[in-house]
């Protein structure tokens, strides 16, 4: 067994087999700030279209999200995952 075959991840929603994907994510957060990701390694489900960060990235992301939000600005954030070393 392969360590990426050890790492299969299943969809919190359906269920399905989720993909393993590296490349850009974005989105729209619910208070509209377009988010995108770029070169990470994260997981999608392509039965219901929900992307699944790496918990180091996801703790990133909200950190980020968070000054964003007390900063103000743009509705715009870019991060860039080759910077944190994903």
């Amino acid at each position: 067994m392969t360590t990426r075959e050890a790492f299969n991840v299943k969809c919190i929603h359906c269920g399905a087999e989720c993909a393993e994907l590296r490349g850009n994510l974005g989105w729209t957060s619910e208070d509209n700030i377009e988010v995108t990701v770029s070169g990470t390694t994260f997981h999608a489900c392509t039965a219901c279209s929900v992307a699944f960060l790496p918990p180091h990235i996801k703790r990133w992301l909200e950190k980020a999200l968070a000054e964003k939000r007390a900063i103000g600005g743009p509705p715009h954030l870019f991060l860039n995952a080759a910077a944190l070393g994903s």
